[in-house]
């Protein structure tokens, strides 16, 4: 992945949302914008949104797999719920608990914000507010296009992968294994200089509103 494509990524989905926020926020105007951004991270994106049907959670906005390759070989690794910007109700709370239990892994957005859930979990286990809403006007949050790029990166790594299970990689692996047998500060220190302070929360159970602190004492 080029990260300054990525970031560039990110100023071109702003624009898109900013546009479609202009022209009414309707809700499916976002998918398309968020499937150029996704794209970028190297996955295949599909917008299911028109085959919607059933009980909630049974079909899911964007589809997400690692390659095209993988579209009609494999079931795809997540799913993303797009909301019109404030559009994460109740409703869509339940809803997403539902689809990362079918999917295994799932992003909530009202493009404000992006919450990643973890089937089985009761609340998302990270997060982070890519733009915010300053006298009526969208405004990208600069500070944390970093932030939101590594998360994106480590769910793919991190697919089907509960603190207990066995990992492929060797870096999440002896992250978990010192994450349970060393000291706090030395874990977080490993987990800040690989990028995987999200696994690091997730595994000591830390919630996402203490994970600034957690950065900046690293």
């Amino acid at each position: 992945m080029d990260e300054q494509l990525t970031a560039e990524a990110i100023n071109v989905y702003y624009k898109s949302v900013c546009e479609a926020y202009r022209l009414g926020n309707v809700e499916s105007s976002y998918n398309a914008p968020i499937i150029t951004l996704l794209t970028q991270f190297e996955c295949a994106a599909r917008d299911l949104s028109g085959e919607r049907r059933g009980q909630t959670g049974e079909n899911i906005d964007i589809k997400l797999w690692h390659s095209e390759e993988e579209v009609t070989e494999t079931e795809p690794f997540a799913g993303v719920e797009v909301k019109k910007v404030g559009g994460i109700d109740r409703r869509a709370l339940s809803q997403i608990k539902t689809e990362a239990d079918r999917y295994g892994n799932a992003i909530l957005t009202d493009n404000l914000e992006w919450r990643f859930w973890r089937a089985g979990d009761a609340e998302m286990y990270t997060g982070v507010r890519l733009i915010e809403v300053v006298d009526g006007k969208l405004v990208l949050k600069e500070e944390n296009t970093e932030l939101f790029i590594s998360l994106v990166e480590e769910m793919k790594v991190m697919v089907n992968c509960s603190p207990n299970a066995s990992i492929a990689s060797p870096t999440l692996l002896n992250m978990r294994q010192d994450i349970a047998g060393s000291s706090e500060e030395k874990c977080l220190y490993d987990a800040y200089s690989f990028g995987l302070i999200p696994l690091f929360c997730s595994i000591k159970g830390k919630e996402y509103g203490n994970k600034k602190a957690l950065q900046k004492n690293a």
